[in-house]
Order: C-alpha cells, then structure tokens, then sequence
C-alpha cells in the first residue's frame, strides 16, 4: 500500500514566482532553450561565476557567459570545474587567470568563502569595466553526454 502523501500548503512559494527577477530568468531560460552550441570561437561576456555544489555533494564553480554576436547572439555556454582537488582549484585558478581581470597573484584563496568572493569581484569587475571575451568553445564527450569547454583566447576591452 502507498504511503499517503503530506499535504504541502504550496501557496507559501507564490511570491517567489511573482518577481520581477524570476519573470525575467524564466524568459531567458525560454530564449535559451539549452540548444546545444557548436564548436566554433565566439565573443561572449560573463554572467555569473559562483560555487555551487555538484551532484555528488563535492565544491564546484560554476560559470554562465553569454554570447553577445553572431547566430548563436544570447545563447549560454557554461564552464564548470570541481574543486574538491588540488588539480581542480589549480585549472580553475587557470582559468581565472586567463580572463584577466585581476593580476596573476590575486588568484588565490585561503576559505572556501574567499574564494566564493573573487569570483564575485571578477563578475563585478567584467560588469562594471564592459569586458568581453574571445573564447574556443569545445566539446568534450563524458560518460555518453557533451560537456563545453572554454579556453579564453583574449580579453576585449
């Protein structure tokens, strides 16, 4: 016999769906479809750089940069790096370097909170200096699906 259910009062999420920022992401989400972008080299700007945490419970950052011409104009392409490693924070703090937004001895890190802020002080230094970026978006097969990869190829003033 089924387990009867309890009963959620789900009136108590409506004001989060009555904002003028969840209007906003659920309209990018539909112009974004998730279309799965081609390998090619695009100029694109950063959206958001974060940590998040991966399906299997480890620390991760997490990127959204949107594509600001061509075709694909408005698409996401997305990075992603474990940093549950040495290696992991080692290619993230790569990556990072390689925006450069920040000199090279800024990339570091002593907390996970810390590290948390620069990459907020990197979205906020793209934002409010109008950086875009040349990138070589690749693709990489894993376990049956298509992951992107981004090298940053030259920061655009």
């Amino acid at each position: 016999m089924a387990k009867k259910q309890e009963k959620i009062d789900l009136s108590q999420f409506n004001d989060l769906y009555d904002t003028p920022e969840f209007k906003k992401e659920l309209k990018e989400a539909k112009e974004n479809k998730f279309e799965e972008i081609p390998e090619d080299e695009y100029t694109v700007k950063l959206v958001k750089l974060e940590i998040g945490v991966s399906k299997n419970k480890k620390p991760n950052v997490k990127g959204q940069f949107k594509i600001v011409e061509g075709e694909f104009k408005n698409k996401l392409v997305f990075y992603n790096q474990s940093i549950s490693s040495g290696m992991g924070v080692h290619m993230c703090n790569e990556f990072l370097r390689s925006l450069n937004v920040f000199d090279e001895d800024e990339i570091e890190f002593t907390t996970i909170e810390d590290y948390n802020d620069l990459l907020l002080d990197i979205v906020e230094e793209t934002e409010s200096n109008n950086l875009e970026f040349a990138i070589d978006y690749t693709l990489e097969e894993y376990n049956g699906k298509n992951y992107g990869r981004i090298k940053v190829l030259e920061t655009l003033d």
